[in-house]
Protein backbone atom coordinates (compact mmCIF):
# COMPACT_ATOMS: atom_id res chain seq x y z
CA UNK A 1 0.00 0.00 0.00
CA UNK A 2 2.61 2.33 1.13
CA UNK A 3 4.31 1.61 -2.37
CA UNK A 4 1.18 1.82 -4.22
CA UNK A 5 0.44 5.47 -2.79
CA UNK A 6 3.95 6.52 -3.74
CA UNK A 7 3.25 5.92 -7.02
CA UNK A 8 0.46 7.70 -7.09
CA UNK A 9 1.91 10.58 -5.32
CA UNK A 10 4.84 10.61 -7.92
CA UNK A 11 1.87 11.44 -10.70
CA UNK A 12 0.80 14.18 -8.76
CA UNK A 13 0.48 17.42 -11.48
CA UNK A 14 3.69 18.77 -12.76
CA UNK A 15 5.31 21.80 -13.26
CA UNK A 16 8.65 23.32 -14.61
CA UNK A 17 10.96 25.51 -12.84
CA UNK A 18 11.64 28.41 -15.37
CA UNK A 19 11.95 32.27 -15.59
CA UNK A 20 11.42 31.55 -19.40
CA UNK A 21 8.98 29.28 -19.91
CA UNK A 22 5.09 29.57 -19.94
CA UNK A 23 4.22 25.98 -20.39
CA UNK A 24 4.96 23.05 -22.64
CA UNK A 25 2.28 21.24 -24.90
CA UNK A 26 3.16 18.32 -26.13
CA UNK A 27 0.74 17.19 -29.08
CA UNK A 28 0.19 13.61 -30.10
CA UNK A 29 -2.45 13.29 -32.28
CA UNK A 30 -5.75 14.88 -31.87
CA UNK A 31 -4.73 15.12 -27.91
CA UNK A 32 -2.74 17.85 -25.90
CA UNK A 33 -0.49 16.82 -22.85
CA UNK A 34 0.40 20.33 -20.37
CA UNK A 35 2.42 21.30 -17.77
CA UNK A 36 3.03 24.76 -16.98
CA UNK A 37 5.84 26.49 -15.02
CA UNK A 38 5.56 26.26 -10.91
CA UNK A 39 4.73 30.05 -10.42
CA UNK A 40 1.40 29.53 -12.20
CA UNK A 41 -0.10 27.01 -9.99
CA UNK A 42 -2.32 25.29 -12.54
CA UNK A 43 -3.26 21.67 -11.93
CA UNK A 44 -2.89 19.44 -15.10
CA UNK A 45 -3.51 15.65 -16.15
CA UNK A 46 -0.21 13.58 -15.92
CA UNK A 47 1.84 13.17 -19.01
CA UNK A 48 4.45 10.19 -19.02
CA UNK A 49 6.34 11.65 -21.76
CA UNK A 50 6.50 15.54 -20.08
CA UNK A 51 7.62 13.44 -16.64
CA UNK A 52 10.50 11.62 -18.19
CA UNK A 53 11.96 14.58 -19.86
CA UNK A 54 10.94 16.81 -17.07
CA UNK A 55 14.67 16.81 -15.81
CA UNK A 56 16.45 16.96 -19.21
CA UNK A 57 14.23 19.94 -20.16
CA UNK A 58 14.85 22.19 -16.60
CA UNK A 59 18.73 21.49 -17.38
CA UNK A 60 18.68 22.70 -20.85
CA UNK A 61 16.70 25.82 -20.49
CA UNK A 62 18.84 26.27 -17.21
CA UNK A 63 21.54 26.98 -18.82
CA UNK A 64 19.93 29.94 -21.48
CA UNK A 65 18.85 31.24 -18.23
CA UNK A 66 22.18 31.90 -16.87
CA UNK A 67 23.36 33.72 -19.68
CA UNK A 68 20.23 35.88 -20.70
CA UNK A 69 20.05 39.25 -18.82
CA UNK A 70 17.59 39.36 -16.02
CA UNK A 71 14.98 42.04 -19.00
CA UNK A 72 15.36 39.22 -21.54
CA UNK A 73 13.34 36.68 -19.45
CA UNK A 74 10.10 37.14 -20.02
CA UNK A 75 8.35 34.17 -18.93
CA UNK A 76 5.91 33.53 -21.58
CA UNK A 77 7.54 31.08 -24.01
CA UNK A 78 4.82 28.15 -24.77
CA UNK A 79 7.31 25.28 -26.14
CA UNK A 80 5.14 22.68 -28.17
CA UNK A 81 6.36 19.61 -28.70
CA UNK A 82 5.18 17.48 -32.20
CA UNK A 83 6.21 13.90 -32.69
CA UNK A 84 8.32 13.36 -36.00
CA UNK A 85 7.20 10.58 -37.98
CA UNK A 86 10.58 10.58 -39.90
CA UNK A 87 12.74 7.60 -39.32
CA UNK A 88 15.43 7.67 -36.80
CA UNK A 89 18.43 8.09 -39.28
CA UNK A 90 17.01 11.30 -39.48
CA UNK A 91 16.48 12.52 -36.60
CA UNK A 92 19.58 14.66 -36.64
CA UNK A 93 18.16 16.76 -39.46
CA UNK A 94 14.77 16.68 -37.96
CA UNK A 95 15.92 17.81 -34.94
CA UNK A 96 17.22 21.36 -36.43
CA UNK A 97 15.02 21.28 -39.60
CA UNK A 98 11.74 20.92 -37.81
CA UNK A 99 12.19 23.59 -35.35
CA UNK A 100 9.61 26.89 -35.76
CA UNK A 101 10.38 30.07 -34.09
CA UNK A 102 7.00 31.62 -33.69
CA UNK A 103 6.24 35.25 -31.83
CA UNK A 104 4.75 33.28 -28.95
CA UNK A 105 6.06 29.79 -29.27
CA UNK A 106 8.83 27.44 -30.59
CA UNK A 107 7.32 24.47 -32.42
CA UNK A 108 9.61 21.11 -32.04
CA UNK A 109 10.18 17.46 -31.85
CA UNK A 110 11.83 15.47 -29.09
CA UNK A 111 14.51 14.92 -31.17
CA UNK A 112 15.33 18.84 -30.60
CA UNK A 113 16.65 17.49 -27.02
CA UNK A 114 19.34 15.04 -28.59
CA UNK A 115 21.30 18.18 -29.60
CA UNK A 116 22.17 21.87 -28.96
CA UNK A 117 18.61 22.66 -31.14
CA UNK A 118 16.60 23.72 -28.21
CA UNK A 119 18.86 25.73 -26.39
CA UNK A 120 19.65 28.19 -29.31
CA UNK A 121 15.87 28.21 -30.22
CA UNK A 122 15.11 29.64 -27.30
CA UNK A 123 18.10 32.11 -27.31
CA UNK A 124 17.06 33.23 -30.07
CA UNK A 125 13.48 33.67 -29.57
CA UNK A 126 14.56 35.46 -26.50
CA UNK A 127 16.59 37.66 -28.49
CA UNK A 128 14.04 38.34 -30.92
CA UNK A 129 11.74 39.63 -28.68
CA UNK A 130 13.89 42.48 -27.84
CA UNK A 131 14.11 43.74 -31.75
CA UNK A 132 10.83 45.40 -33.51
CA UNK A 133 13.15 44.04 -36.93
CA UNK A 134 16.35 42.11 -37.18
CA UNK A 135 18.28 40.74 -39.78
CA UNK A 136 18.31 37.17 -39.15
CA UNK A 137 22.16 36.97 -39.97
CA UNK A 138 22.75 39.36 -37.10
CA UNK A 139 20.62 37.51 -34.61
CA UNK A 140 21.87 34.24 -35.68
CA UNK A 141 25.39 35.35 -34.68
CA UNK A 142 24.92 36.48 -31.54
CA UNK A 143 23.10 33.58 -30.57
CA UNK A 144 25.86 31.37 -31.37
CA UNK A 145 27.82 33.59 -29.59
CA UNK A 146 26.22 33.41 -26.25
CA UNK A 147 25.89 29.78 -26.87
CA UNK A 148 29.72 29.05 -26.69
CA UNK A 149 29.51 29.97 -23.37
CA UNK A 150 28.36 26.84 -22.45
CA UNK A 151 30.46 24.60 -24.60
CA UNK A 152 27.61 24.93 -27.93
CA UNK A 153 30.34 24.48 -30.68
CA UNK A 154 29.03 24.46 -34.64
CA UNK A 155 28.00 28.30 -36.85
CA UNK A 156 24.97 28.81 -38.86
CA UNK A 157 27.00 31.20 -41.02
CA UNK A 158 30.07 32.27 -42.47
CA UNK A 159 29.75 35.39 -40.38
CA UNK A 160 29.05 33.34 -37.46
CA UNK A 161 31.76 31.63 -38.02
CA UNK A 162 33.93 34.83 -38.54
CA UNK A 163 32.88 36.25 -35.76
CA UNK A 164 33.35 33.69 -33.02
CA UNK A 165 36.45 32.79 -34.57
CA UNK A 166 37.41 36.44 -33.85
CA UNK A 167 36.70 34.97 -29.61
CA UNK A 168 38.63 32.34 -29.28
CA UNK A 169 41.53 33.08 -27.55
CA UNK A 170 39.47 34.98 -24.60
CA UNK A 171 39.49 34.06 -21.64
CA UNK A 172 36.32 32.79 -19.29
CA UNK A 173 36.21 36.14 -17.53
CA UNK A 174 36.57 38.49 -21.22
CA UNK A 175 34.15 36.61 -22.50
CA UNK A 176 31.49 36.82 -19.85
CA UNK A 177 32.32 40.93 -19.59
CA UNK A 178 31.88 41.00 -23.11
CA UNK A 179 29.09 38.84 -23.39
CA UNK A 180 27.56 41.03 -20.70
CA UNK A 181 28.15 44.26 -22.71
CA UNK A 182 26.83 42.81 -25.68
CA UNK A 183 23.66 42.08 -24.20
CA UNK A 184 23.38 45.81 -23.51
CA UNK A 185 24.24 47.51 -26.37
CA UNK A 186 22.82 44.83 -29.26
CA UNK A 187 19.55 46.32 -29.61
CA UNK A 188 20.65 49.65 -28.94
CA UNK A 189 23.40 49.83 -31.80
CA UNK A 190 21.43 47.80 -34.17
CA UNK A 191 20.59 49.72 -37.21
CA UNK A 192 17.74 48.36 -39.54
CA UNK A 193 19.10 50.13 -42.98
CA UNK A 194 22.75 48.26 -43.07
CA UNK A 195 23.89 45.09 -43.05
CA UNK A 196 24.46 42.53 -40.59
CA UNK A 197 28.28 42.66 -40.84
CA UNK A 198 27.96 46.41 -40.74
CA UNK A 199 25.68 46.12 -37.58
CA UNK A 200 28.44 43.31 -36.07
CA UNK A 201 31.22 46.09 -36.44
CA UNK A 202 29.27 48.60 -35.42
CA UNK A 203 28.19 46.97 -32.10
CA UNK A 204 31.91 46.12 -31.47
CA UNK A 205 32.83 49.64 -32.22
CA UNK A 206 30.46 50.38 -29.08
CA UNK A 207 31.52 47.52 -26.56
CA UNK A 208 36.07 47.29 -27.84
CA UNK A 209 36.48 50.09 -29.57
CA UNK A 210 39.97 49.52 -31.06
CA UNK A 211 40.19 46.09 -29.70
CA UNK A 212 42.13 43.81 -31.45
CA UNK A 213 39.26 41.56 -31.44
CA UNK A 214 37.93 44.09 -34.11
CA UNK A 215 40.36 44.20 -36.21
CA UNK A 216 40.53 39.85 -35.94
CA UNK A 217 36.92 39.99 -36.93
CA UNK A 218 37.62 41.89 -40.11
CA UNK A 219 40.44 39.43 -40.97
CA UNK A 220 38.71 36.41 -40.36
CA UNK A 221 35.71 38.26 -42.40
CA UNK A 222 38.65 38.77 -45.71
CA UNK A 223 39.18 35.16 -45.24
CA UNK A 224 35.49 34.19 -45.61
CA UNK A 225 34.78 36.35 -48.52
CA UNK A 226 33.66 39.78 -46.92
CA UNK A 227 36.10 42.22 -48.26
CA UNK A 228 35.17 45.92 -47.54
CA UNK A 229 35.40 48.85 -50.18
CA UNK A 230 39.14 49.12 -50.21
CA UNK A 231 39.84 45.72 -50.14
CA UNK A 232 37.62 45.11 -53.28
CA UNK A 233 39.64 48.07 -55.24
CA UNK A 234 42.86 46.17 -54.91
CA UNK A 235 41.12 42.69 -55.62
CA UNK A 236 43.39 40.40 -57.46
CA UNK A 237 42.11 36.86 -58.31
CA UNK A 238 43.73 33.63 -58.05
CA UNK A 239 40.53 32.35 -60.45
CA UNK A 240 37.68 32.86 -61.97
CA UNK A 241 34.97 29.76 -62.72
CA UNK A 242 32.10 30.69 -64.89
CA UNK A 243 29.80 28.34 -64.54
CA UNK A 244 27.13 30.67 -66.24
CA UNK A 245 26.75 28.09 -69.45
CA UNK A 246 25.32 24.94 -69.01
CA UNK A 247 22.76 22.91 -66.83
CA UNK A 248 25.90 21.22 -65.82
CA UNK A 249 27.97 24.07 -65.00
CA UNK A 250 25.09 25.15 -62.73
CA UNK A 251 25.32 22.05 -60.99
CA UNK A 252 29.18 22.44 -60.55
CA UNK A 253 28.55 26.11 -59.16
CA UNK A 254 26.79 24.21 -56.28
CA UNK A 255 29.77 21.99 -55.61
CA UNK A 256 32.17 24.80 -55.98
CA UNK A 257 29.87 26.59 -53.41
CA UNK A 258 29.31 23.99 -50.51
CA UNK A 259 32.91 22.81 -50.89
CA UNK A 260 34.77 26.38 -50.37
CA UNK A 261 32.94 26.42 -46.92
CA UNK A 262 35.09 23.62 -45.93
CA UNK A 263 38.16 26.21 -46.38
CA UNK A 264 39.99 28.25 -49.21
CA UNK A 265 43.42 28.76 -49.82
CA UNK A 266 43.01 30.78 -52.90
CA UNK A 267 41.04 33.75 -54.26
CA UNK A 268 38.05 32.59 -56.45
CA UNK A 269 35.26 34.05 -57.67
CA UNK A 270 32.42 31.93 -59.87
CA UNK A 271 30.53 33.72 -62.41
CA UNK A 272 27.12 32.86 -62.75
CA UNK A 273 23.48 34.14 -64.31
CA UNK A 274 23.22 36.44 -61.10
CA UNK A 275 27.03 37.87 -61.78
CA UNK A 276 30.27 37.60 -60.39
CA UNK A 277 30.30 36.08 -56.95
CA UNK A 278 33.14 35.91 -54.54
CA UNK A 279 33.65 32.36 -52.71
CA UNK A 280 32.71 31.87 -50.34
CA UNK A 281 30.75 34.57 -49.11
CA UNK A 282 28.80 35.04 -52.45
CA UNK A 283 29.74 38.80 -52.10
CA UNK A 284 29.04 39.95 -55.47
CA UNK A 285 32.23 41.75 -57.11
CA UNK A 286 32.39 44.33 -60.11
CA UNK A 287 31.90 43.51 -63.40
CA UNK A 288 34.05 40.73 -64.27
CA UNK A 289 35.84 42.74 -67.12
CA UNK A 290 37.04 45.27 -64.03
CA UNK A 291 38.60 41.93 -61.91
CA UNK A 292 42.06 40.55 -62.70
CA UNK A 293 42.67 37.01 -62.61
CA UNK A 294 45.38 34.94 -62.99
CA UNK A 295 43.55 31.95 -64.28
CA UNK A 296 39.67 31.57 -66.30
CA UNK A 297 37.96 28.50 -66.37
CA UNK A 298 35.17 28.39 -68.69
CA UNK A 299 33.13 25.38 -68.46
CA UNK A 300 30.92 24.86 -72.15
CA UNK A 301 30.27 22.16 -74.18
CA UNK A 302 32.50 21.41 -77.54
CA UNK A 303 30.23 22.90 -79.39
CA UNK A 304 30.05 26.70 -78.20
CA UNK A 305 32.18 29.11 -80.17
CA UNK A 306 35.14 30.31 -78.98
CA UNK A 307 35.69 33.35 -81.27
CA UNK A 308 37.67 36.52 -81.23
CA UNK A 309 34.84 38.26 -79.91
CA UNK A 310 34.84 35.70 -77.12
CA UNK A 311 38.61 35.84 -76.45
CA UNK A 312 38.74 39.46 -76.36
CA UNK A 313 36.45 39.32 -73.68
CA UNK A 314 39.06 37.89 -71.51
CA UNK A 315 42.48 39.73 -73.04
CA UNK A 316 42.21 42.37 -70.79
CA UNK A 317 41.57 40.57 -67.05
CA UNK A 318 43.00 37.29 -67.13
CA UNK A 319 46.51 35.92 -68.13
CA UNK A 320 45.07 32.25 -68.59
CA UNK A 321 41.77 31.30 -70.20
CA UNK A 322 40.91 27.51 -70.03
CA UNK A 323 38.36 25.97 -71.46
CA UNK A 324 36.89 22.75 -70.45
CA UNK A 325 33.95 20.24 -72.13
CA UNK A 326 31.54 19.38 -70.10
CA UNK A 327 30.23 16.44 -72.04
CA UNK A 328 33.67 14.72 -71.00
CA UNK A 329 32.54 13.28 -68.27
CA UNK A 330 32.02 16.07 -66.15
CA UNK A 331 29.73 14.38 -63.55
CA UNK A 332 32.70 11.82 -62.30
CA UNK A 333 35.27 15.09 -61.64
CA UNK A 334 36.55 16.16 -58.26
CA UNK A 335 36.57 19.44 -57.47
CA UNK A 336 38.30 19.80 -54.25
CA UNK A 337 41.70 20.98 -55.75
CA UNK A 338 40.60 23.29 -57.47
CA UNK A 339 40.04 25.28 -54.60
CA UNK A 340 43.11 23.82 -52.61
CA UNK A 341 45.91 23.58 -55.36
CA UNK A 342 45.00 25.75 -58.33
CA UNK A 343 43.66 25.03 -61.96
CA UNK A 344 46.99 22.75 -63.36
CA UNK A 345 46.26 20.49 -60.05
CA UNK A 346 42.44 20.01 -60.75
CA UNK A 347 43.13 19.26 -64.87
CA UNK A 348 46.11 16.74 -63.69
CA UNK A 349 43.57 14.89 -61.34
CA UNK A 350 40.65 14.78 -63.39
CA UNK A 351 42.42 13.01 -66.73
CA UNK A 352 39.24 12.44 -68.60
CA UNK A 353 38.13 16.18 -68.93
CA UNK A 354 38.96 17.72 -72.70
CA UNK A 355 40.38 21.13 -72.38
CA UNK A 356 42.12 23.63 -73.98
CA UNK A 357 44.30 26.72 -72.36
CA UNK A 358 45.05 29.69 -73.73
CA UNK A 359 47.78 32.02 -73.10
CA UNK A 360 45.80 35.76 -73.64
CA UNK A 361 48.78 37.70 -73.71
CA UNK A 362 50.30 35.51 -76.49
CA UNK A 363 46.55 35.62 -78.20
CA UNK A 364 46.47 39.27 -78.25
CA UNK A 365 50.04 39.63 -80.50
CA UNK A 366 48.12 37.26 -82.92
CA UNK A 367 44.59 37.90 -82.25
CA UNK A 368 44.02 39.68 -86.19
CA UNK A 369 45.65 36.92 -87.91
CA UNK A 370 43.51 34.06 -85.67
CA UNK A 371 39.95 36.45 -85.73
CA UNK A 372 38.86 33.44 -88.36
CA UNK A 373 39.36 30.68 -85.72
CA UNK A 374 36.16 29.58 -83.54
CA UNK A 375 36.62 26.05 -83.13
CA UNK A 376 39.66 25.57 -80.69
CA UNK A 377 38.47 21.61 -79.97
CA UNK A 378 38.46 20.90 -83.41
CA UNK A 379 41.72 23.12 -83.98
CA UNK A 380 44.11 21.16 -81.77
CA UNK A 381 42.88 18.08 -82.86
CA UNK A 382 44.28 18.84 -86.63
CA UNK A 383 46.94 16.48 -87.35
CA UNK A 384 48.12 18.97 -90.23
CA UNK A 385 50.82 21.01 -89.39
CA UNK A 386 50.95 23.15 -92.26
CA UNK A 387 47.26 24.64 -91.51
CA UNK A 388 47.25 28.51 -91.68
CA UNK A 389 46.26 29.03 -88.24
CA UNK A 390 48.94 26.79 -87.29
CA UNK A 391 51.83 28.28 -89.35
CA UNK A 392 50.24 32.06 -87.60
CA UNK A 393 51.46 30.17 -84.35
CA UNK A 394 54.95 28.49 -85.87
CA UNK A 395 53.61 25.31 -84.41
CA UNK A 396 54.76 21.87 -86.04
CA UNK A 397 54.74 19.51 -83.22
CA UNK A 398 53.93 18.85 -79.51
CA UNK A 399 54.81 16.95 -76.80
CA UNK A 400 53.03 15.31 -73.57
CA UNK A 401 53.67 16.96 -70.22
CA UNK A 402 53.75 14.20 -68.00
CA UNK A 403 52.61 15.98 -64.65
CA UNK A 404 49.59 17.30 -66.36
CA UNK A 405 48.33 14.68 -68.65
CA UNK A 406 48.03 16.95 -71.53
CA UNK A 407 50.25 18.13 -74.83
CA UNK A 408 52.17 21.12 -74.83
CA UNK A 409 52.52 22.13 -78.41
CA UNK A 410 56.19 23.62 -79.56
CA UNK A 411 55.31 26.67 -81.28
CA UNK A 412 56.96 30.13 -81.56
CA UNK A 413 54.03 31.85 -80.42
CA UNK A 414 52.87 29.83 -77.00
CA UNK A 415 49.06 31.17 -77.63
CA UNK A 416 47.83 27.24 -76.96
CA UNK A 417 49.70 26.53 -74.06
CA UNK A 418 48.47 22.87 -73.07
CA UNK A 419 45.32 20.72 -74.17
CA UNK A 420 43.83 17.28 -74.29
CA UNK A 421 41.37 15.70 -76.10
CA UNK A 422 40.46 12.03 -75.04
Amino acid sequence: MIIMGAQVALKKPLCIESHIVYKIDRIVGEKTETLYSCAQFKKVSFSKFLYEKLDLIEGRLRKVEMILPESMRRSDLVLQFEDSSQPADDQASVAVSAIQILSDKIVLTSEALQTEALEKAVLQWSLKKQFKNVDHLYLETLVDFMATSYGAKGYRSLISEAWNTSFADQSFLERRQLMRAISQQMVLSYDAEISAVQNLQKLLQHVAPQSAWELSFGQELARRGYLNKEALAQLRLDLIVDVSGTDEAKKIATQLVQLSREGLKKKIAIKTSAGLLLLPSLLPLPNSSDVFSSYHLVFSDSHTAINARTLNHYTENSERLVFVDVDSDISTASFRSLLTRGVPEFLANNRQLNFVQIHLPSYKLKSAELKGLSDYFAFVKQQESFSAEKKVLGWQQSEWNKDLQAFKPIAYFDVIQYFRIN
